[in-house]
């Protein structure tokens, strides 16, 4: 029992740490957009964004990077979850799940900007 509220109380801080977190956007590019999107909207909505802003799954998930990283990687660093495994699957390198989970941070607002990288594998 003790070990399940330990559970509980680490999850709770851990995901509290980022619900605080303002994500802006540095300029009103469309790849800035579905970044913003990647880590703030919930699955279907960002999807939808992906296609409102005229890219495919897979241009998303292969060439859209945010502050200097593959946007699934971006999402999973914010622990977006459902958002970095949907990338996940249309993306020619995934990322893995662990390596990016539970990252600390400090700031209460993130600039983010994007950039398309179509020599990208």
């Amino acid at each position: 029992m003790f070990r399940i509220l330990i559970l509980i109380i680490t999850s709770t801080l851990a995901f509290g740490s980022y619900a605080n977190i303002e994500f802006v956007g540095e300029d009103k590019s469309n790849a800035t957009k579905v970044c913003v999107s990647s880590v703030t909207d919930k699955h279907l909505r960002f999807r939808g964004k992906i296609k409102y802003y005229g890219f495919t799954y897979q241009q998303a998930a292969n060439f859209i990077f945010c502050n200097n990283m593959p946007i699934a990687e971006f999402a999973q660093y914010y622990q977006a979850e459902r958002n970095s495994s949907f990338l996940n699957r249309h993306s020619k390198s995934p990322t893995s799940i662990t390596e990016f989970a539970l990252q600390p941070t400090i700031d209460s607002k993130v600039f983010v900007s994007a950039e398309l990288n179509h020599t990208a594998n």
